[in-house]
């Protein structure tokens, strides 16, 4: 049975206003959908709030109000169809197995292989030892409305899930969690298209030093240079990551790193993502010196067919 859509007048948008972003919890309906995690930032449709965006440096946020007014008109028109306004036109792939998945890669040998590819590669370090991959910044950068950070990616198409156990630490302390603030490592699914178009879209989720200078889990969502986030206190640097792709519908899943139980840290609809993105490891910290080190363990890369599926495993 198709997921029933909640009435017009009860959908909400996450982040209209200077942030605008997606619809979360109910807004399109969907399994598991109706009600926003605690802490979400959540407003109805033409009531403009704003939440924490003073946590990240003012020199990034550029030119807002164009943003605001590109992204606010998009997703009012996405929320809106099938309630008498526009409509929106969705490229995302069907809930079949994908058999042409990319390569999952446990960091056994000597150096990186060559199917991965790293945007912004003179922004960091990258080492292979002992089974793990270590990626350590050499030099600011930024996850966040028009700024990119670092991300270590294979293109992949179709429904996935994307598995890591992240551990950040400090460069300079390598025994010792980030120091405050943001200074992050975790995995992305990206448009492959911000690398043209130079307006960022993205969905990820990332474990270290977050936006309030304590251990946090953050997940965020990037539409046209216009991000969202979430950063709710975690009691280690590390964690065990996850995005699951069925359709447009990214969840966001952590866990610690012995855990067998995963927990839901957002849902994204998103229908403008296409087909294929750039999945894989980002690392970001704005600060000068940035002093971060992250290490993956393994990335592992397997289809779904639903979002039962995302949880298994």
């Amino acid at each position: 049975m198709p997921p029933r859509a909640l009435p017009c007048s009860s959908r909400s948008i996450v982040g209209v206003g200077p942030s605008v972003i997606v619809t979360r919890g109910g807004a399109l309906g969907g399994p598991g959908q109706g009600v926003a995690p605690r802490g979400a930032w959540v407003g109805q449709l033409g009531t403009p709030q704003v939440r924490e965006r003073a946590a990240y440096p003012d020199r990034m946020l550029l030119d807002r109000r164009r943003r605001a007014a590109v992204a606010s008109a998009a997703f009012a028109a996405l929320a809106l169809s099938g309630c008498g306004g526009a409509s929106a036109t969705e490229a995302t792939p069907t809930s079949k197995p994908n058999a042409d998945l990319p390569a999952s890669d446990r960091f056994d040998g000597k150096s990186l292989n060559k199917s991965w590819s790293i945007l912004q590669p003179n922004l960091v370090q990258t080492s292979v030892r002992d089974g793990a991959l270590t990626l350590t910044l050499t030099g600011p950068a930024l996850w966040f409305n028009d700024s990119m950070g670092v991300l270590v990616y294979k293109p992949l198409t179709g429904n996935f899930k994307a598995t890591a156990a992240v551990r950040t630490r400090g460069a300079s302390s390598p025994g010792q969690p980030p120091a405050p603030a943001i200074r992050l490592g975790g995995l992305m699914a990206r448009d492959p298209a911000s690398d043209d178009t130079g307006m960022q879209s993205y969905v990820h989720i990332v474990t270290g030093n977050g936006p309030a200078g304590v251990l946090a889990v953050e997940n965020k969502t990037t539409m046209n240079n216009n991000s969202v986030y979430e950063a709710p206190d975690w009691p280690s640097p590390d964690a065990q990551l996850r995005i699951c792709r069925v359709g447009s519908t990214f969840n966001v899943y952590k866990r610690p790193v012995r855990s067998k139980r995963w927990q839901l840290a957002a849902s994204y609809d998103r229908p403008d993502l296409p087909p294929t993105l750039q999945v894989g490891t980002d690392v970001y910290s704005p600060n000068a010196p940035p002093d971060l080190r992250v290490t993956v363990d393994a990335v592992n890369f397997k289809g779904v067919t639903s979002s039962r599926s995302c949880t298994q495993g």
